[in-house]
């Protein structure tokens, strides 16, 4: 089951009124991780998808601990935050908010 976890169609989808807010947020979220755990994530934004983040393993943690399934992917958008351990699951989650942006001629950041 470990193996699996980012295969798992499980994800947080939250709305948000202020996405600055959610980027002080996830900037505290971050500051508290590496004071718990130093050099033990890394933080970064994925090459795959303009948008999508993703918090991995460090080489530090790896050496310890040589399980690489443990990535999370989180998207923040003007109108919700979205968290998984999924990167396909993001991207769908993505599509569909554009898809429905462009239906309602709102227009989405990408």
């Amino acid at each position: 089951m470990e193996h699996s976890l980012g295969r798992l169609p499980v994800g947080l989808y939250c709305e948000v009124k202020n996405s600055l807010g959610v980027a002080a947020f996830l900037t505290a979220v971050h500051a508290y991780a590496d004071q718990s755990a130093p050099q033990m994530t890394v933080w970064k934004i994925s090459n795959t998808r303009a948008g999508l983040c993703k918090i991995v393993p460090s080489k530090t943690s790896l050496e310890s601990e040589p399980d690489e399934n443990w990535t999370v992917y989180y998207a923040v958008t003007p109108d919700s935050l979205t968290v998984t351990l999924s990167e396909d699951l993001l991207k769908r989650a993505l599509d569909r908010q554009i898809a429905g942006a462009a239906r309602t001629r709102r227009p989405f950041p990408v």
